[in-house]
């Protein structure tokens, strides 16, 4: 079944359901990203008006929209750049790929690469964000921690944190990979 098939059934049956789609692959957040203007009233709402309409606003699946908001936290710490926020936000009207080739003025297959890309970005910022709760606050790790002097957050002082620096005070640089 085809991620706006599962969304649109998840939809129709009870919210709990909702939580099958999720923002733990880069395919899901293709399809939550696709169809969001089938889903999300609110994310027209915040772009377009100052209103939401009285039956969009008892008709919105919070589910759903929470779901969003956890993609949008994502989307704004993954670091894309110009071009790429201005096709999230053509793909999130629900245009297809090929009208969104004319209007960016490139192939049809670039198109579907640059969406692919901005959904592995987001995907590995998630990834990123996982672990990071589950190394602080699941699992109760042997490793030592280590404050970022860029973003100033708190990573296990391992090599996949912290790049190696033989001659550091600690053995490792003092920003993290993620900023360097």
């Amino acid at each position: 079944m085809n991620i706006k098939g599962l969304i649109y059934l998840n939809n129709l049956m009870s919210e709990i359901e909702w939580r099958v789609v999720t923002v733990s692959t880069p395919e899901a957040i293709k399809g939550l990203l696709k169809f969001r203007s089938d889903f999300d009233p609110t994310y027209t709402f915040s772009e377009n008006s100052m209103m939401l309409r009285e039956e969009t606003a008892y008709n919105i699946n919070y589910e759903a929209i929470d779901t969003y908001v956890t993609l949008d936290k994502h989307m704004k710490r993954a670091n894309l750049t110009e071009r790429q926020k201005e096709v999230l936000k053509l793909y999130q009207t629900g245009m297809t790929e090929r009208e969104m080739s004319e209007i960016l003025k490139i192939s049809h297959q670039a198109t579907n690469k640059l969406i692919d890309t901005i959904c592995e970005r987001i995907h590995r910022e998630y990834i990123e964000n996982w672990k990071d709760y589950i190394f602080l606050n699941v699992v109760k790790t042997p490793y030592e921690y280590k404050q970022c002097t860029r973003c100033e957050e708190f990573k296990p002082k391992t090599n996949e944190y912290f790049y190696i620096e033989p001659k550091g005070k600690d053995g490792f640089k003092k920003i993290c990979i993620k900023c360097h």
